[in-house]
């Protein structure tokens, strides 16, 4: 421990001994000044941990004390020998902080005060409101697809039972695909992108829509594996997305206008808080 910080830590402990009578006179004692720069009191406390006996107290303020010193002294001498280009990266870079410490504000804020639940009745009622907003970027299908071995591959049997309406065809599909398939896809009551179907079997469908109105049924077979598709419905990129598919965004929508308007309400309530207490000038 060198002389200085000994030094340090008497001055602190004798500045807690008079920090009381301090206090008196001003609101916050002052600890350190350079230049403009001002160190005081109520700005180290806010950084000293609980606990602390009174020898620790008085080396950490000195520590603290010690370390802003230096600190501000650099940034002096930046301040006198910078060129103006390297003083508007200063700025910039104190603009950043602020604009940190606003953010992280916003986002106590939002998430002290959102409500995150968003009932099935008002996200159909946004979602028929604003259905311009919900437009399908790509095609979207409701289908089934399978992958069997070639060896336990059974074409037309697999074809007849994706395509059949009998609920004991659908069980029966059900079970020869949990002894043999290596994939059994169940989107029927799904919508998912067509580009999951063109991705199964690996192939680029230049027109989706013309696609479909040829081939509800699909297959293609190699050596190792043989694959179908059933499309049960289709919907056209371009056309209103359906509700059940777009749920999610819809959600989102909403809760993105809620922290809006959340963020709205802490400005003025700041405003207001300022206004109340005279602390606008």
């Amino acid at each position: 421990m060198n002389k200085l910080f000994l030094l340090n830590i008497c001055i602190a402990v004798l500045w807690l001994s008079c920090v009381r009578v301090e206090q008196n006179e001003n609101n916050t004692a002052l600890i350190a000044e350079v230049g403009r720069y001002k160190l005081t009191e109520e700005m180290v406390l806010q950084w000293l941990p609980e606990g602390l006996d009174s020898l620790d107290r008085a080396a950490f303020i000195a520590n603290y004390k010690q370390q802003w010193v230096r600190q501000k002294l650099l940034v002096s001498k930046a301040e006198s020998t910078l060129t103006v280009d390297e003083m508007e990266m200063s700025r910039k870079m104190e603009e950043y902080r602020e604009n940190l410490l606003i953010y992280r504000l916003e986002q106590k804020y939002i998430s002290e005060h959102l409500d995150t639940l968003v009932p099935v009745n008002l996200s159909k009622s946004y979602y028929e409101k604003h259905m311009d907003k919900f437009k399908l970027p790509t095609a979207i299908v409701k289908a089934v697809v399978v992958q069997v071995p070639t060896y336990a591959s059974e074409p037309e049997e697999i074809k007849r039972l994706l395509m059949s309406k009998d609920t004991n065809d659908f069980l029966s599909l059900e079970s020869y695909c949990f002894r043999y398939a290596t994939r059994y896809d169940d989107f029927e009551d799904e919508w998912i992108p067509f580009h999951m179907v063109e991705r199964f079997f690996k192939d680029d469908f230049q027109q989706p829509k013309r696609f479909f109105l040829r081939n509800r049924y699909y297959e293609q077979k190699d050596s190792l594996n043989f694959r179908c598709v059933y499309l049960k419905q289709f919907m056209d990129a371009g056309a209103f997305a359906p509700y059940e598919y777009s749920r999610k965004r819809v959600e989102n929508w909403i809760l993105n206008e809620r922290k809006r308007n959340l963020l709205r309400e802490l400005d003025s309530l700041t405003y207001k808080e300022a206004m109340h207490d005279d602390r606008i000038k």
